[in-house]
């Protein structure tokens, strides 16, 4: 956005909550669980699948309310905003992995104030023990995206959200299905790349890996399909500045793939 004059701002965009909670055992040392996500943990953000906008006005959502993308419209009348996300609950040694990420960038943030060490309470499982005794069991990875600019222990850069999309897309056989609130990438190939005053260069490669396992899929002669569901508008005033660039270079996005 500095590029186009709205100004430079950035954010690593966790929401995340990790706490204590009854073990394994009904007797035993507590576990750690952890609470990961796409939704603001903040006013106006909950929502169930049936998305109402006008029934829990003067319920659920009465001293809830949020309308970003119009802002001229009230809590007595709405309608109010919609949000379409998934959180997950995490545990086990995973759930640790959340927890480091969050010491990392406290440490970080806030230096000289020290955080509760919870490996040293004897109330909580230890990370070895941290293991669901019996049933079912899931193999989980955490991946994150950051700089040494908001955590500890950063070498550099740690693009693992991206290296994990791009693993994934070239295994994939059938399909690949993507919602997300943005859709921007390949920016060396974007219709204005060579106007430095204006362009914006958005580098990752998510977009071009997507449309190279189009073309190895049709050169093997194989049906592959990929799904692409974004909103008609990410969040915001429609008309401002900001989202009308978030569109153009969204368009640019797609129209680098089929080229």
């Amino acid at each position: 956005t500095a590029a186009l004059g709205y100004g430079a701002t950035f954010t690593h965009h966790q929401k995340t909550v990790i706490c204590d909670a009854p073990g394994w055992s009904e007797d035993g040392p507590k576990k750690i669980v952890a609470y990961v996500g796409g939704i603001d943990l903040t006013v106006g953000r909950y929502d169930t699948p049936k998305h109402q906008l006008f029934s829990t006005l003067k319920t659920t959502h009465g001293d809830d309310w949020y309308q970003n993308c119009h802002p001229e419209l009230d809590a007595a009348y709405g309608p109010r905003q919609p949000w379409h996300d998934i959180h997950s609950k995490v545990e086990g040694p995973a759930a640790r992995d959340v927890l480091n990420n969050f010491e990392m960038r406290w440490q970080k943030q806030v230096p000289g104030k020290p955080l509760y060490d919870v490996n040293g309470d004897d109330g909580i499982l230890k990370v070895e023990d941290d293991v669901l005794p019996e049933g079912p069991k899931w193999s989980i990875q955490m991946f994150r995206s950051i700089t040494v600019v908001s955590a500890l222990e950063v070498l550099d850069v740690e693009a693992d959200c991206a290296a994990a999309y791009i693993h994934q897309i070239r295994r994939a056989q059938r399909f690949i299905y993507i919602e997300n609130q943005y859709f921007l990438g390949g920016a060396t190939e974007w219709l204005n790349y060579d106007d430095k005053e204006y362009n914006v260069e958005c580098k990752h490669r998510v977009p071009i890996e997507l449309a190279m396992r189009i073309v190895n899929k049709i050169r093997m002669g194989e049906r592959f399909t990929v799904y692409i569901t974004v909103p008609m508008y990410s969040e915001g005033v429609a008309e401002g500045k900001v989202l009308q660039a978030i569109l153009f270079w969204q368009a640019e996005t797609f129209r680098m793939m089929y080229k």
